[in-house]
């Protein structure tokens, strides 16, 4: 005699539970919980087999951009092809994980046989900056990675996580994300930018940041038709910091988008003001960083800045430099065009110091390009800087596109520009940036007669 019972129901709840402890509900991979465990389990096989272990902490550098845009559920669709994506790229022996949010991590075991953890790095770089296809949108993402490997970098769970934790911070700070080892002066640099990553948050709060503005002179009419914000920060005490001392952090951090915002809608803002008296031909420069330019939602934000300010888009210039074009020149064709169908003005800051593509002069709607002021320094001594400055100027003129000079400081190197029919000029000479109680004077008092008779 016997009694039989059907445990199946059982089995499969068990089983489920089990699958909701230690796995990811979206992408199925082994969530933090198992993947901590995993990592233990392995740190103490590669203690006993005398081998070196590396875990990979990834990080995906669009990934807000695509839940603003398109929603979070795409951004959960995007997850799960990433997910596909970097199980495509490791070995079976390997462990993938979600460790929540957009970032997963990865245990590489036996790093010190051959060139595997190489090889998996460089090709999930390579597979996330290709374009993700999902319900017909082309979505492009990119990733950072930090590596922290055992036991050089670390003996411990904890430590070794935070150690790659920090590496992939390190990655996130070059402008399209990439590979970066643990080193130990990561430890005082991670600190270091914790605290300016506060101030600039406070700053931003506190109102901090201030505006100043270089006029844009019409060299011919010896009139201002444009003035360039420029930002600065006046710290707690005073002090006023430019910003080469910090735009490249913030741009490391992302914080730049904030900072942009604010830039754009306060220069915005501000320009109303000479606008209402009177000046309505003169513009008001903006820059965009390369994140900016990339976001999904410039558009969106450029249109509702100038609804909120009552700022029309033929009174906004946006400078940009050509390496940001170059780096997708498809997107860019799309986004200027869109830029420039709503009337808004385009110039390419920095011309010469980069590329300097005829290619995409002729294909985009660029109404001025910007000659670098190191090649105005010398224009009046340097016969090589003298060719080149004409030569831009020549090219220009023929494709009917503007050119500023940046950088004008003496009466000889006006004079020059002048007789080569140069658009616009921009420099001391005239004026150097001002806060906007000074740049709204000089634009009601117009510009010297030095400057018209030169």
């Amino acid at each position: 005699m016997g009694i039989c019972s059907d445990i199946s129901d059982a089995k499969q709840a068990a089983q489920q539970l089990e699958e909701r402890a230690y796995y990811d509900s979206l992408t199925g991979c082994p969530n933090r919980f198992l993947f901590m465990e995993r990592l233990n389990h392995e740190l103490t096989v590669a203690k006993r087999t005398q081998q070196k272990l590396a875990l990979l902490f990834i990080d995906l550098n669009r990934f807000k951009d695509v839940n603003d845009t398109f929603g979070h559920q795409m951004g959960d669709l995007l997850l799960e092809q990433v997910s596909l994506q970097l199980s495509s790229c490791i070995r079976e022996e390997d462990t993938l994980a979600r460790m929540g949010g957009d970032e997963f991590a990865i245990i590489v075991n036996r790093v010190d046989q051959g060139a595997a953890l190489e090889r998996i790095a460089q090709e999930i770089i390579t597979r996330l900056q290709e374009a993700i296809v999902i319900e017909g949108h082309d979505i492009y993402i990119g990733a950072s990675i930090g590596i922290a490997i055992y036991p050089d970098d670390a003996k411990e769970t904890n430590t070794l996580l935070k150690h790659a934790d920090m590496a992939m911070y390190r990655a996130k700070q070059q402008r399209q994300g990439g590979i970066a080892y643990f080193h130990p002066g990561l430890n005082d640099a991670v600190e270091k930018r914790k605290y300016l990553e506060t101030r600039i948050r406070k700053g931003l709060g506190q109102d901090e940041f201030v505006l100043h503005y270089q006029p844009k002179v019409d060299i011919s009419s010896g009139k201002i038709c444009a003035m360039e914000a420029l930002i600065r920060w006046r710290q707690e005490d005073q002090t006023l910091v430019l910003p080469n001392n910090f735009i490249p952090f913030a741009e490391e951090t992302g914080l730049i988008v904030s900072l942009g915002r604010w830039v754009l809608k306060t220069a915005c803002r501000e320009a109303r003001t000479w606008i209402d008296v009177g000046h309505s031909d003169v513009r008001v420069a903006v820059n965009l960083s390369a994140i900016q330019f990339e976001r999904m939602d410039l558009l969106d934000n450029i249109r509702q800045t100038l609804n909120e300010t009552g700022v029309s888009p033929k009174n906004l210039e946006l400078e940009i430099t050509e390496s940001v074009v170059l780096e997708n020149i498809d997107r860019a064709h799309k986004l200027l065009d869109e830029l420039a169908g709503m009337g808004v003005s385009i110039s390419i800051d920095d011309f010469g110091t980069g590329y300097s593509s005829l290619y995409y002069l002729k294909r985009l709607p660029i109404q001025t390009i910007k000659i670098d002021k190191s090649f105005i320094r010398d224009i009046h001594t340097d016969a090589n800087d003298a060719a080149i400055v004409s030569a831009i100027i020549s090219i220009a003129r023929d494709l009917k596109i503007k050119v500023l000079a940046e950088g004008v400081e003496t009466e000889e190197q006006l004079a020059f520009l002048k007789n080569k029919r140069c658009t616009e000029m921009q420099g001391h000479i005239f004026s150097r940036a001002l806060p906007f109680n000074e740049a709204f004077s000089l634009l009601s008092g117009q510009m010297p007669s030095r400057v018209k008779g030169a």
